[in-house]
Order: structure tokens, then sequence, then C-alpha cells
């Protein structure tokens, strides 16, 4: 008898024909099930009126925002922040799938979903907390603020100085200009050559417009540092930034118009410049060699596309929070563009290889991403990062507004972040925790001298100086007015630091929600879309707790 085993062997060639219910292979518990439950009662009417294709006209049938949106929650909730491995997930696991229900999904429709929602994203925000308020878990009278720093999808070489900049932009404009000479010699008959040049037009295009931009945030950044130097050198430094940028010849209109100068901080705002110099200028260069193992998956470009996750920002205490200076007003990157999407740059042959030199006290700005600004992280180094900004209602953690800021320093955001949750859902905050990067004298008399006045509980800064050992830490000083004093008595009673000891519970949360959802460096750029992501992470966080709360009927 032949002793040969057999064996049922594989044969993958064979074509199978499979019958399979949606409903079956997601289990009735499943948080796609509840995402989606909470999505149908959401109010999409502004989405749904932005559509054109209706019924009777021509035009395909767009993509229900219902569906994108949902997949964006599933996704967040599951540490997916690139639209590219959102659309892989929606052609192979069970639960996009059944989001999708049949619906053809691609990146660029995802990409381009989260970039135009900025606006609606917030207002889904407050409904959920209005949402949560109306079942008595939401108490808006007393609220945390905190701040993480979130790494910017730019890599150190991307900031250049002035000088660099203009040369850039004068290289790029002569390209520009000869790829469109040559578009109108070309033969038309040419198609692959001309499909070429104009792929190469767009291209140079578009790098001109990102160094425009750089030169229209280094403005920012200038006035910034000037304001920190001698007058006579600031005076120099404005008057040759103003020069530079009136007389530079331009494709395209300001995105960032006539913006007036930045206002000088108020007295007691702590306006922190970081100057990269000696060993922190070489930390700041050498950090990059991780940032180039991040982005492999994006063929090896530092500050391209990656699905890894940059280092965590963070640094919730006030010693050691610093700040590069950052740039006002929103990106002007057109809002049409797929920001998942690599883009392919044909740089001139000149300036492949440009990069900037270290030069203590200049002002530098990036053509990768004009509104990133270079910010001490929580392990000392220097990268460049957005200051995200969130506050939370002590009761369950449940967050209230978030914001993205573009300077280091936490001092001078407390009165806003007080008044924005106050104007959003038309409340009076009574309590305010926050650490010790927040005191800012002036903003404290504001809060704790209005008419209903705020109870801040903020951490003094220990008593530094001649005579400083002779006074206690939350003891009034003699220069000290009325606000600012019952401020530095509070937290010294027991009342006070058990009230106190809150923050780190509460504040903090948000934070460890976003690191676990994948948010330690961001997937776009721009300061408006990376609000977006923000806000998406926000809602998620803000999802699971209602899920706990209410369940999941």
């Amino acid at each position: 008898m032949d002793r040969t085993p057999r064996l049922r062997r594989p044969d993958r060639k064979q074509l199978h024909l499979r019958a399979f219910d949606l409903e079956e292979l997601v289990p009735p518990d499943h948080l796609a099930r509840a995402i989606w439950a909470l999505v149908e009662k959401m109010d999409l009417a502004e989405l749904y009126d932005k559509i054109g294709s209706v019924e009777g006209g021509p035009g395909a049938p767009a993509t229900d925002p219902a569906v994108l949106l949902a997949l964006w929650l599933l996704g967040t909730c599951e540490g997916i922040g690139a639209a590219r491995e959102l659309d892989r997930r929606c052609h192979r696991d069970a639960p996009y799938m059944w989001l999708c229900g049949g619906v053809g999904m691609n990146h660029t429709s995802l990409a381009l979903f989260r970039a135009r929602s900025v606006e609606l994203l917030d207002k889904l925000l407050a409904s959920g907390v209005a949402t949560l308020a109306a079942a008595g878990f939401v108490n808006l009278d007393e609220v945390a603020v905190d701040g993480r720093r979130i790494r910017a999808n730019a890599s150190a070489s991307s900031f250049r100085r002035r000088d660099t900049l203009e040369t850039l932009r004068e290289e790029a404009l002569k390209l520009v200009r000869l790829l469109k000479a040559r578009l109108e010699d070309e033969d038309s008959g040419e198609e692959a050559a001309r499909r070429a040049t104009e792929a190469r037009l767009r291209a140079d295009t578009e790098r001109l417009k990102r160094i425009e931009e750089a030169l229209e945030a280094l403005v920012g950044v200038e006035a910034t540092k000037a304001r920190n130097q001698p007058r006579g050198k600031a005076k120099a430094t404005a008057t040759r930034s103003a020069q530079s940028t009136s007389n530079a010849p331009s494709l395209f209109p300001s995105s960032r118009g006539n913006s007036p100068e930045p206002e000088a901080p108020s007295p007691g705002d702590d306006v922190q410049v970081v100057v990269l110099d000696g060993d922190e200028e070489a930390a700041f260069l050498a950090g990059e060699a991780e940032d180039a193992e991040d982005a492999e998956d994006a063929g090896g470009r530092p500050d391209g596309e990656t699905e890894g996750h940059g280092d965590e920002g963070g640094g919730h205490g006030g010693d050691d929070k610093g700040g590069a200076g950052g740039t006002e007003g929103p990106p002007s990157s057109p809002a049409d563009t797929a920001d998942d999407a690599p883009t392919q740059v044909v740089p001139p042959a000149a300036s492949a290889s440009t990069v900037d030199a270290p030069k203590k006290g200049e002002a530098r700005a990036s053509t990768t991403d004009a509104d990133a600004t270079i910010m001490k992280m929580a392990d000392g180094g220097y990268r460049p990062a957005f200051n995200c900004q969130t506050v939370v209602s002590v009761q369950h953690s449940v967050i209230l507004r978030v914001t993205v800021e573009t300077v280091g320093s936490d001092a001078g955001l407390l009165a806003p972040a007080v008044k924005g949750v106050e104007e959003k859902y038309g409340c009076k905050v009574k309590k305010v925790l926050a650490d010790g990067g927040y005191v800012n004298l002036a903003a404290i008399e504001q809060l704790e001298g209005r008419p209903n006045p705020v109870e801040l509980y903020i951490p003094p800064p220990r008593p530094r100086g001649k005579g400083s050992s002779k006074r206690g830490r939350y003891e009034r000083m003699q220069t000290d007015s009325p606000e600012v004093g019952r401020w530095r008595e509070r937290l010294g009673t027991p009342e006070g630091a058990t009230t106190y000891r809150k923050r780190s519970q509460v504040a903090e949360l948000p934070h460890t929600s976003y690191a676990n959802q994948g948010f330690n460096r961001t997937r776009t750029r721009g300061k408006d879309r990376v609000r977006s992501e923000l806000l998406l992470n926000a809602i998620a966080h803000n999802l699971k707790i209602q899920l706990r709360l209410l369940g999941r009927g």
C-alpha cells in the first residue's frame, strides 16, 4: 500500500463566490454601531446643503457625509490618523466595511472631508457637551486648562532664514516662468512631454507658494524677536523685514493679508523666545535623525507623510515651557488639496542642497509648514510643533474647547480660554485649575477682578532673588494688587490645595487619550488642518465618555 499522505492543499487560483451578510460580521456591541447611532442623531444639514448633486439634476451622487464622519471617528478611536490607512481599512476590516455599507471609498475624499470640516467639527464638539450637560454629567462652573505640544509635520531643515528664502523664491520664480514659456512653445502633438512639463509646473508653483507663505510667516517671528532685542537692533530688524516684504515680487496674492504688526505684550505677559545656540542648536538639528527614521514610509523624506508617530509633545509644568515665537493668521494652503497625499516637488538644481547653517538669533520659518514653530519639547529638545490647548470640565474630564496655538508659552492663553468657553456655552466659569505655566499677572487681575470673579487655582512661582528665603511661596508681595494677592494666598490654604490636586487627574487625561489615539505627530500641515485633527481626537475622547455614562443605546 502506498503510504503517501492524503492532504488538503491550498489552491489559491481557484475562484470563489461568497455571499456574506455585513450585519453578521459586526457584533451588536461593537463600537462602530455605537458611533453610527450617534452620528445619525447629529445635525449635518450644513454639509448636505453644500452638495451640488441633487435629485433630478446632473452630476454623480456624492458620498454621504455621515459615512465619512463615522469612519473618521472610528479610525480616530482606534489610532488611525492617515487617510490612506483609513481607506485600506474600508476595503479590509469588517467594522469599516459595515460603516461604508457598499459605498465606494478613497483616501482623497476622506482627506478633503477632514480638511474642510473644521467649523462643523467644532459645532459637533459643543453639541456633544450639551448632550452630557443636559444629562447632568458636565458642570461648566469648574474647568481645567492644559496644553500639549504636538510635533509638526515639518523637519528642521525646512526652516530657512530670510536671505535664503528670498534666494529660493527668486530661483523658483524663474523656473515657473521658464516652464510656462516652455508650455507655450511645445508642440501640441507631443502629449507625453507636455503632461510631464505641466506636472513639473504644478509642483514648482506649489513650492513657490510655500516659500512665499514662509516669508509672510517670518514677519511675525521677526516682530516677536525684535521685542526682545535692544531698541536699535530691533529697529534695524523691523526696517529690513518691511523692505524685504514690500519689494518682493509674487505670483500669489497675500493669503495672510496686510495684517498689522503683532501687538506688544501686556504687563505681566510671559512671552518667551528661544534663541538656539551652542548645544541647544546642535540638539535641535541632531533631533532630525530620529525624524528621518519615522519618514521611511514617505520615501525617506523627514517632512513627508509618515505612518509612524513622532516625539510625544507634552510638558505640563510651568518651568520647561519655552517657545520660539510664532506666526499669526490662518494657513494659506488651498482647502481643496488632499492633505494626506504626498506632494512631488522638483526643486531647482541650484537649491536642492541648500541648508541653512546655524546663526545665533536669526528668525527662521518653515517652507514645509509656515505655521509650525520651533518649541521646547518635554524631553528638552527643540522641534517644530504646535501648542494644542484643551479646556475640560473637572467633572468627568469632558473636553469643552480646543485650540491650536503657534506660541510655545502658555502664559497669556488663560484669559482667552475662559472667554472662549463662556461665549461657546453661555455660562460663567467660577473656578479654573491650571499648572504654573499659565501664570500671567495681567490675566489674573482681569479674571479675579471682574464682576463675576473667577477663582484661579494656579501655583505661584517659587520665590527667587534677594530676600526670597524670607518670604513664603503663598504670601502676598508688597507690589501685589488685591486680585493677585488673593490668588497667591489661595493655594496656601488646605481647601485650595485639595482643589488643585484634582488638576492632574482631569486636565491631563485628554492628553493621554490623544497619545493612545496616535495623535503624537500631526498628519496634516497648516494651523486649521491641525485643528481638524485635534477636534476629531477631542470628539472621540468625549464619545468614549458619553458611551460609558449614557450607554450604547
